[in-house]
């Protein structure tokens, strides 16, 4: 998922990706110098947006620099087909369009 970030990102000077392949040992004080660095945070996940990355950074934002946070992956729902991956990234609104769309929306906002 990390290529595919990096080519949605392309649409957007200015912004950076950083990959965190786990949640947990979390660095905090990267997480803050991230979040002190940049007014926003976008955290694409592809799994379930509760309890996951965006979660944790959240919190941590929270606690320490509050910043505006997009958390873009699954909501709480179970998919009503099962099908292919591609299908199943649309459906959930992960797919390229969707996702830049999302932060468009964010980054206007």
């Amino acid at each position: 998922m990390v290529g595919f970030a990096i080519e949605v990102v392309k649409q957007f000077p200015g912004m950076a990706v950083w990959s965190a392949p786990s949640i947990k040992p979390i660095n905090h004080e990267q997480v803050i110098a991230i979040c002190e660095a940049n007014s926003k945070l976008v955290v694409l996940e592809e799994h379930s947006i509760y309890g996951g990355l965006g979660s944790v950074l959240a919190e941590i934002a929270a606690e320490r620099m509050p910043i505006c946070i997009c958390r873009i992956g699954m909501e709480d729902r179970f998919s009503e087909y099962c099908g292919l991956y591609d299908y199943l990234l649309k459906e959930h609104g992960l797919d390229h369009d969707s996702i830049s769309k999302k932060i468009h929306a964010f980054i206007s906002s």
